[in-house]
């Protein structure tokens, strides 16, 4: 089925039982309220999983930094602009250290020295068209739970839709954000993992390798 913004507010004014909204200009409570709610919830709930639909994956192009930007023996790379969430950095299996500065990603690979630095990432931008149904059905549950205050007043509806929002979250990870598993097995098969695995990291010819 194919989405849009009007559709997730409607479902979430069903939710909580009111009428829907042809349009955000309406000049209505409910249009409103939905037109304010629906990209703050949106978004958190984008961070919130490595949805499928909005999973990207880009090489990262390194940068120079001042002195004292950055740890001394790190090195910084520019995030993707469309990144929402950084997930996983490769090389796939690789414990080392890394973090986010700003735009910027950190971290002790150096992709002068040969080692190539990509990041699977949640992107911004994802056409409405393409959200998932557990995606679609967790956003509306999130709107309504913000819209059941003014609209209901009643503090037991919002709390039952709030337990039901979270529940959804968990059912909506197994459902969508885990499907494959290419860019995570290393981290999933200890075998394959030269954190765990000293034998792999020497095979590897991994230098300074401390087990």
């Amino acid at each position: 089925m194919s989405y849009s913004k009007i559709s997730i507010c409607n479902l979430a004014l069903a939710i909580v039982g009111a009428d829907a909204i042809r349009d955000f200009d309406e000049g209505n409570k409910r249009s409103r309220m939905a037109d304010v709610f629906y990209e703050p919830v949106k978004d958190y709930v984008l961070t919130r999983m490595d949805w499928s639909f909005a999973r990207r994956f880009s090489m990262l192009n390194k940068v120079i930094t001042a002195t004292g930007t950055i740890p001394p023996g790190y090195f910084a790379y520019q995030l993707p602009n469309n990144c929402k969430t950084p997930r996983e950095l490769i090389p796939l299996g690789s414990r080392d250290p890394w973090e986010i500065l700003g735009d910027l990603l950190i971290c002790l690979l150096d992709s002068e020295q040969g080692d190539n630095v990509g990041l699977y990432y949640t992107a911004t931008g994802t056409s409405v068209a393409r959200f998932t149904d557990p995606f679609v059905n967790t956003v509306a549950l999130g709107i309504a739970v913000k819209l059941a205050p003014p609209i209901t007043q009643d503090a037991k509806v919002t709390e039952a839709l709030y337990e039901q929002f979270t529940k959804e979250m968990k059912e909506a990870w197994e459902a969508d954000a885990n499907i494959g598993n290419r860019y995570r097995e290393y981290d999933e098969t200890p075998e394959n993992d030269t954190f765990v695995n000293p034998d792999l990291a020497n095979f590897l010819n991994i230098p300074n390798y401390k087990p």
